[in-house]
């Protein structure tokens, strides 16, 4: 009866929107395809499994450089599971000799590892509290056992291309046209298409002083799976740039863990998810200082990065991609 007589007055109930979920990675598994060709190139090399495995290292190496991170992890944990599949003493000593204490898989790994921590943080809302949430994005931000760090979150839909919405972050002389707060932002060096050592600058309510941040922010090509994920994290020393000590008028913050993914719903939208675990270096964080900053940065990202990737008339991205890919072709 109250349904009825409500229905009257305020019309009939909209069916609230089911959420975009962003789709988890698949496990690794090496399939029968996987093993045949693997068996053949064995006997093709006279059973000498440490040919095959070192052939499939370098393959795997040269997808890292790419920056197609899970495609090299991929293919090397498939290795793994066909050498425990031949379950041969001869195949596991060669495993460990040419895989497991290679520079190359080292370092695969550690990039593997801190990008799988981002995707649980993000595809998980436990220990997250939500701050806000309306048809566009949710945000949320987390207490951490560390009393000096703190964490948020973002997720939403930016109705652009995903193509559009990439160049965003790799433009980053321009990051202060877009992301709140953002003074200055500089390249310091470009080990890889999408690596990238950036020094930023980000204006603070007075009187807190500028933040500074050294950060190592990899772009990561998971196309295969629909998706691109940007790792970051702040670095104190680096072997080919100098990183001096922060210069009295600022504070340099420590990014433990943070970047984004981006994920294509169709040719007109993108979800996106912008993590951050950092330590701003603020004594006792005041409950003020978080809410600013939850309401003037975190929940302005989406609508900033909506805004600028439309490269509407004047726009500096379009000539900075065709430049690009004139230098590429």
């Amino acid at each position: 009866m109250f349904s009825k007589i409500s229905e009257k007055i305020f019309g009939p109930k909209k069916e609230e929107k089911e959420e975009f979920k962003i789709p988890k990675l698949p496990k690794v598994e090496c399939g029968e395809g996987e093993k045949k060709r693997l068996n053949q190139v064995l006997h093709q090399s006279d059973g000498n499994y440490a040919l095959v495995l070192i052939s499939e290292l370098n393959l795997a190496s040269v997808d890292f450089k790419d920056d197609k991170l899970y495609l090299a992890y991929f293919r090397i944990e498939r290795c793994r599971l066909w050498i425990l599949h031949k379950a041969e003493p001869k195949g596991t000593k060669a495993w460990e000799e040419t895989v497991v204490n290679t520079q190359t898989y080292k370092t695969i790994m550690k990039w593997r590892d801190l990008c799988d921590a981002y995707l649980k943080t993000i595809e998980s809302d436990e220990n997250w509290n939500l701050y806000s949430k309306d048809d566009k994005i949710s945000s949320w931000w987390r207490e951490e056992e560390d009393a000096e760090t703190c964490s948020f979150r973002v997720s939403g839909i930016v109705k652009s291309n995903i193509l559009k919405v990439i160049p965003l972050l790799l433009e980053t002389d321009l990051y202060p046209q877009w992301f709140p707060l953002m003074k200055k932002a500089r390249e310091l060096l470009s080990p890889s298409r999408y690596h990238k050592i950036i020094k930023t600058e980000m204006s603070m309510p007075y009187p807190l002083l500028v933040r500074e941040c050294i950060i190592d922010g990899r772009g990561w090509d998971v196309m295969e799976h629909n998706r691109v994920l940007v790792s970051s994290r702040s670095i104190f020393h680096h072997p080919d740039i100098e990183i001096g000590p922060c210069p009295k008028d600022r504070v340099r913050v420590d990014i433990k863990l943070g970047g984004f993914s981006l994920v294509p719903i169709d040719e007109k939208q993108t979800y996106v998810t912008v993590m951050m675990n950092l330590n701003p270096h603020i004594p006792m964080l005041p409950t003020s200082i978080m809410n600013f900053f939850l309401r003037k940065v975190v929940n302005q990202i989406h609508y900033a990065m909506e805004k600028h990737s439309q490269m509407k008339t004047g726009s500096p991205y379009p000539k900075r991609m065709r430049e690009k890919a004139t230098r590429n072709s």
